[in-house]
């Protein structure tokens, strides 16, 4: 029996591959590489930081002014990752606003044969 689907934002996709993002919490923790985290209206991240796995992370939204991550914190960075892997952003806005503030501090580890 195939996987059950839903409809949002519109994307079509089986139940397990898309995750709705409704608040900070959404987005803490460990985040899995296969999974799509659509952001649900205006999220503010406060001085929270959004961890990007080794496999990458994809986050979408509904388009611009229905779909933002903000944050207003000092000193906050919104994505980090010493080991990111690819980062895709789609469908969205992303605003830092806080003194000494930053979107992005991600590394990708590049290993040499």
């Amino acid at each position: 029996m195939p996987p059950p689907y839903r409809y949002i934002g519109g994307i079509l996709a089986s139940a397990n591959s898309i995750q709705l993002v409704e608040s900070a919490e959404d987005l803490t923790g460990t985040l899995s590489s296969t999974i799509c985290y659509f952001i649900d209206g205006i999220i503010d991240m406060g001085s929270t930081s959004i961890s990007v796995p080794n496999g990458g992370l994809t986050i979408q939204g509904c388009g611009f002014g229905v779909s933002k991550l903000i944050t207003s914190a000092a000193n906050a960075t919104l994505f980090n990752g010493s080991n990111a892997g690819n980062l895709f952003i789609t469908n969205m806005e992303v605003e830092v606003t806080g003194t000494g503030s930053k979107v992005f501090d991600l590394q990708m580890v590049v290993q040499t044969q």
